[in-house]
């Protein structure tokens, strides 16, 4: 059985398939996701290189065709992945304590490239609770690999290093209700911050 974190989150290391470490946080908490922003723009504003994030986003489950369903019953953002160099933030927003300002100022800040892989949905979901992402780059609809709709795995086998292709995408019970869950287990943690790391790594080259 996986193990928990804690009620509230925590910081540790995470190890890739290729040997590199990079640093999560994974919270619910307004004042660590602002800890985490500040850390974000000490990294930018330390190099030269442009202003990038890794992000991603993982939904609630819901119940029914999304068509048929109202509004307030439709899938919502429940768990938010940026990464920016060897750091990443795992934002559980459905269990946020209370609404985190900075963080949306963040998302639409248009100095940062947020870099996704098909962000169509995502951005819709978001938009359901009032966030906005100012700049994006998707990798589907701009990088050339031989797929026409290439996914993760296949980016990053290709643009990060071939040992991702021999990955397998988790079952889909993986997801069931999972995300909403009121505290993730370390495997579903790794699989989300997985998702926004690759996505920086993989425009990063």
């Amino acid at each position: 059985m996986a193990s928990q974190i804690s009620t509230i989150g925590g910081e540790y290391k995470v190890r890739t398939i290729t040997g590199d470490e990079f640093d999560v946080i994974y919270t619910r908490s307004s004042a660590t996701v602002k800890g985490c922003l500040s850390r974000f723009r000490r990294i930018f504003e330390d190099s030269d290189d442009e202003w990038v994030a890794g992000l991603d986003v993982e939904y609630t489950t819901v119940l029914g065709r999304e068509k048929d369903l109202k509004d307030e019953e439709r899938k919502k953002p429940a768990v938010i992945q940026v990464c920016v160099h060897d750091l990443c933030l795992v934002y559980h927003i459905c269990h946020a304590d209370v609404e985190c300002q900075d963080f949306k100022n963040f998302l639409e800040d248009k100095t940062v490239k947020f870099v996704t892989v098909d962000f169509k949905n995502d951005k819709e979901v978001l938009r359901r609770i009032g966030l906005v992402v100012g700049n994006t780059f998707d990798l589907q609809k701009n990088w050339l690999v031989p797929s026409r709709q290439p996914s993760m795995l296949t980016l990053a086998g290709a643009m990060v290093h071939p040992s991702y292709r021999k990955l397998e995408k988790p079952h889909y019970t993986f997801h069931r209700h999972a995300w909403q869950r009121n505290v993730l287990d370390i495997d579903h943690i790794h699989y989300a911050v997985m998702d926004g790391y690759l996505c920086f790594n993989i425009y990063k080259g």
